[in-house]
């Protein structure tokens, strides 16, 4: 039996999809869900063995990046 990952997904959040391909690959059963869904529905948690939290960034990056270059 595969182990049943969560990933969330969400406002300032990215790499769902990557961190998605990891789990598949590694063996387990990835979903994605958005944590709008979860908060609706948090029972379906209790599917899950593995909640992943992965990084991102605070509403995005909408400042852009910093190039001290000149």
């Amino acid at each position: 039996m595969k182990p049943k990952a969560l990933i969330l997904a969400g406002y300032g959040l990215n790499c769902d999809e990557e961190t998605k391909f990891a789990f598949d690959h590694a063996g387990a059963e990835a979903r994605i869900i958005h944590i709008n869904d979860i908060i609706d529905y948090p029972r379906q948690i209790k599917k899950f063995q593995i909640l992943v939290f992965q990084g991102g960034f605070s509403y995005g990056d909408d400042t852009g990046p910093e190039c001290l270059c000149q």
